[in-house]
């Protein structure tokens, strides 16, 4: 796969998240759907080039515009591991993981709009090792369980 390729795919799956997660409701009928594209972008972002940055500021992160709207019969709560090597369990939120994730792509989303793909990959690349990464693999395991088990 080329880079352009690749970048390209994330940016699919990054827009195609924002716009999930935007929709009326996220009910049990929406999570599998969520955790193939979650998978999508963890894989495609694992993939991407290394880029740097074409100008010298950030993108400001700027509120998720967005309210996630997750179905009452969806328990939003879980516990995650933030260091499954040294930590002991915090209380999650899915609701707060979801948003977290939008916010960090919409930031490289924008960039990528504005003909800065350099931007937007090293952004996307800083996020998925060191912020939305980890809400992205605590969501996928809570969503994983809402599927399995029933939860939802």
């Amino acid at each position: 796969m080329e880079s352009n390729e690749g970048i390209k795919d994330f940016y699919d799956f990054a827009t195609m998240y924002c716009a999930l997660i935007t929709e009326d409701e996220l009910n049990r009928e929406a999570v599998p759907r969520l955790i193939v594209v979650l998978s999508q972008l963890y894989a495609c972002g694992l993939v991407l080039p290394e880029l740097q940055p074409e100008t010298d500021d950030g993108p400001e992160p700027g509120p998720w515009p967005h309210r996630v709207n997750i179905s009452n019969y969806i328990y939003p709560f879980y516990y995650s591991l933030p260091d499954p090597y040294s930590s002991e369990p915090d209380l999650a939120d899915l609701r707060d993981d979801l948003a977290d994730i939008a916010r960090d792509l919409n930031c490289g989303i924008r960039e990528y709009d504005a003909g800065r793909v350099g931007n937007a990959v090293f952004f996307w690349k800083f996020g998925l090792d060191h912020h939305f990464g980890t809400h992205l693999v605590n969501a996928l395991a809570a969503l994983h369980e809402i599927r399995t088990r029933n939860l939802g």
